[in-house]
């Protein structure tokens, strides 16, 4: 799949108002996609089922998930160099020169004030969306 093929599916499943998700895990080239078959909304507390999960900080609310047997698996490699040369520059920066500053930082007060500081620059920029995320590793079963 090319890159403007990936983005065609997304753009398609968006305007039919389908759930999907696309990220990239840390220094991959390559973009993954989850496309959900249908509208519903689907959760779990339990997290014994396969297939990405928005988890909240709240272990009590459910967290969102897209089931493997619901969705499509969609991918496209990309060059993240060039990538990094159309992105601004300054804004990778401010959330550098942040994090190394808040280093001992409880976890979760140090995200809430990077979610904090991305709304500022949404506000403030022409961007329009900023994703913070964290990894946390769970065994299972």
């Amino acid at each position: 799949m090319d890159i403007p093929e990936f983005f065609l599916q997304l753009k398609a499943h968006y305007k039919q108002e389908l759930p999907f998700v696309a990220y990239r895990k840390a220094k991959e080239t390559k973009i993954q996609g989850r496309l959900q078959s249908s509208k519903d909304l689907f959760t779990t507390n339990e997290f014994s089922e396969s297939g990405f999960i928005f988890a909240p900080f709240d272990s009590e609310a459910p967290a969102v998930l897209f089931p493997i047997e619901r969705s499509e698996s969609i991918s496209v490699e990309i060059d993240l160099s060039q990538l990094m040369v159309e992105l601004n520059e300054s804004f990778f920066n401010h959330f550098i020169e942040k994090s190394a500053d808040s280093f001992a930082e409880d976890k979760k007060a140090h995200h809430l004030r990077l979610v904090s500081e991305g709304i500022s620059l949404i506000n403030s920029s022409e961007l329009k969306k900023v994703v913070l995320s964290r990894k946390e590793m769970v065994e299972t079963a």
